[in-house]
């Protein structure tokens, strides 16, 4: 496939090579083979047309001859219909046969034959029965009552005659021949169908006789061709002639001499072809002319442009170093306010805690000087307690002295009466012994010394007792006495220490108090601090952001200063080649000859 297109590729290039002459040839000689191939085919049909034409006359002309003994032909096919084995012996099929045999003696028909109409079905196929034959068609085998195969091309004929009262079957291979039928249906004066009358045309002859008037068409029809390619050619050939020198002369023009000029001598196509090349000429010399001024004008504009160029490329890099310069500035200036923004935000919260402290501080302070006050007034009480208990042990101190006099006067008494108990125990024990002396009467006196010495000796016991306990009251006393001494020494000095304790509270709630107003102030200066970092931050923030924009706007003016230099770049190589072009221009421009 490939290879065959690449053929048909190269022939087309070579076609398109071709000068006009042979081209315009080519294609009239196309034209009239074509004409000449219609006229040929146009002829043919015309001719297949009168021989159908002609056959149907025929049909038309025999059908009608038939059509005369419709009576004989109906009465005999009644016989077949009741008594078959007589069919063959009535008399009135001789003349039905002699017409049919005298049908066939025209060149064109082969057959010629009468059918029922009755189309039946043997072996899967449809059949017609023959009723009368020719006796070509009978010695073929095809006889009278014979069965008769329906070929598709036959029954569509022997349909449409039943349809439109003629049917015409395309050509058919039958018995070794071609063959063209053509069939009509046989009517009674009822209009009853009572059979079909039918002709075989002998095609092959008719194709023959068609074939060798296409041929003698077609032999005329190529000499014609011949004669009128000649003549065309010879009239292209003088026709064209001033074109192949209009085309030398193009050549010529096109190699750079454009003083050339083509004669015309008449006003047909041309002629004016020839006065347009002039004109045309004439509007490129003039066209050079004025490329070759706009060539030169180029040129020494492209010099400027080029100078101008590489002027502003230093201007421009200038301005893009001055740029960078101020968007580093600006981005160290963002970065600046942002830090500061940042320390400035961290201080405000650190003020506002301050402030936050400071009130909790002076509600602590003045928590603490109002403790300080009754700690103040604790102490005074305590101080007036330990003047009272002073008072108080000093008093008791004073009885225990005088209680420890008494015990002394108790115990020398307690001493008085164990001397006394001890001479009345005497007394007794010598009162015993008197009466023991004594005898009877003296027993009862015995009894008494002896009651008595029991007393002394209670007495002696219980003033020892007595002595005992005075003993230890007075060695508790004396510790008593010593321990209020002490005491009264430490109430003194407790005292003493809850006076300072009071004073240092007094100092302290004095201190509180200067403590809770310089917290307070410095809690309402936090205060003042936090709304003025507040402001502050806001105004970094403002700061950072017009920060940021100068920044982003000296990148974008940095990056257009970039593109900038890079167009000017551009122009400047543009320039350049502008001016390198014009050049080649001229050099091209003083090729051509005005």
């Amino acid at each position: 496939m490939s290879k065959y297109l690449l053929e048909e590729y190269v022939g087309g290039q070579r076609m398109r090579n071709r000068s006009l002459v042979f081209k315009s040839s080519v294609f009239l000689a196309i034209m009239i083979v074509a004409l000449s191939t219609i006229f040929v085919w146009v002829s043919t049909t015309r001719e297949k047309d009168k021989y159908y034409d002609y056959m149907e006359q025929l049909q038309t002309a025999l059908h009608a001859q038939i059509d005369l003994g419709t009576d004989t032909l109906e009465a005999a096919k009644g016989k077949l219909d009741q008594q078959p084995a007589q069919f063959m012996e009535d008399q009135s099929n001789r003349w039905i046969a002699e017409q049919l045999e005298a049908m066939t003696k025209n060149d064109m028909i082969s057959n010629s034959y009468i059918m029922a109409p009755e189309v039946y079905t043997k072996d899967g196929k449809p059949h017609l029965k023959m009723l009368y034959v020719n006796k070509a068609l009978e010695q073929s085998g095809v006889g009278p009552l014979s069965d008769y195969e329906l070929p598709p091309i036959f029954q569509k004929a022997y349909e449409e005659a039943l349809k439109d009262g003629i049917g015409i079957s395309e050509e058919f291979e039958d018995l070794g021949d071609t063959w063209v039928s053509m069939v009509s249906p046989i009517k009674n004066d009822k209009g009853q169908l009572i059979a079909v009358f039918g002709l075989d045309f002998h095609y092959g002859k008719v194709k023959a006789d068609l074939d060798k008037n296409t041929k003698e068409f077609a032999i005329i029809a190529v000499c014609a061709e011949i004669l009128f390619i000649a003549v065309i050619v010879v009239m292209l050939r003088y026709t064209l002639r001033p074109l192949r020198r209009l085309s030398e002369l193009s050549l010529i023009a096109a190699q750079g001499d454009l003083s050339v000029s083509a004669p015309v001598h008449n006003q047909d196509e041309v002629g004016r072809l020839s006065a347009n090349f002039n004109t045309m000429i004439g509007n490129i010399r003039k066209l050079v002319e004025n490329i070759k001024n706009t060539a030169d004008d180029v040129m020494e504009s492209s010099e400027n442009l080029r100078m101008s160029a590489d002027q502003t490329s230093k201007a421009t890099n200038e301005v893009a170093a001055s740029i960078q310069e101020v968007a580093s500035g600006s981005e160290s200036q963002l970065k600046s306010a942002e830090e500061s923004r940042i320390a400035m935000s961290e201080m405000a919260a650190g003020v506002e805690r301050i402030a936050d402290s400071s009130a909790a501080v002076s509600e602590l302070a003045l928590e603490a000087s109002r403790d300080a006050d009754n700690g103040n007034e604790v102490i005074q009480q305590t101080v007036g307690q330990m003047n009272k208990i002073d008072e108080s042990v000093t008093k008791t101190s004073a009885l225990m002295h005088e209680l420890n006099e008494r015990s002394v006067e108790i115990r020398h008494i307690v001493d008085i009466i164990s001397d006394i108990a001890n001479q009345t125990n005497l007394l007794a024990l010598n009162a015993s012994i008197e009466a023991a002396r004594a005898g009877e009467h003296g027993k009862g006196f015995a009894v008494v010394a002896h009651e008595v010495r029991k007393l002394a000796e209670k007495s002696k016991e219980s003033s020892d007792q007595i002595a005992e306990l005075l003993q230890g009251i007075g060695i508790g006393m004396d510790s008593a006495v010593k321990a209020m001494e002490e005491g009264s020494k430490e109430v003194k000095t407790g005292t003493e220490i809850a006076s300072q304790a009071g004073v240092a509270f007094q100092k302290i709630v004095i201190s509180f108090q200067h403590v809770t107003e310089q917290v307070q102030e410095v809690s309402a200066a936090a205060e003042q601090m936090s709304a003025g970092s507040e402001e502050i931050s806001a105004s970094l923030e403002e700061l950072s952001r017009i920060a940021r924009n100068a920044s982003e706007s000296s990148q974008s003016v940095a990056a257009s200063s970039e593109e900038q230099l890079a167009a000017v770049e551009e122009i400047a190589g543009s320039a350049t080649t502008l001016r390198e072009m014009a050049g080649t221009l001229q050099k091209e421009i003083n090729k051509f000859k005005l």
